[in-house]
């Protein structure tokens, strides 16, 4: 190191080749392969999501019909009740 005039210099550090490139593609490498990991990770809840609403959607139709099906049923059990509980008078 030389010290001149209040200014540092180091002529040591100039010799030495440039890391910064093999650094920054290092540190560009990790980021994309984080964003990779990122985005794998985004998908697969994004179908876990799609799994759900679709089993949701499912049980939804099904509950549909028997509730369908059991008011039929119900309304078919009272219109037989009620006509042989209370017969038309001739």
């Amino acid at each position: 190191m030389d010290v001149s005039n209040g200014k540092v210099t180091s002529e040591a550090f100039d010799d030495s080749p440039d890391l910064s490139p093999i650094l920054a593609h290092q540190t560009l490498e990790s980021n994309v392969l984080d964003i990779r990991r990122m985005l794998k990770s985004v998908l697969a809840q994004q179908e876990n999501q799609q799994k759900i609403t679709r089993i949701h959607d499912e049980w939804r139709a099904v509950a549909l019909v028997l509730d369908r099906f059991f008011f039929i049923f119900y309304f078919i059990c009272f219109v037989i009740t009620v006509t042989t509980l209370y017969p038309r008078g001739t």
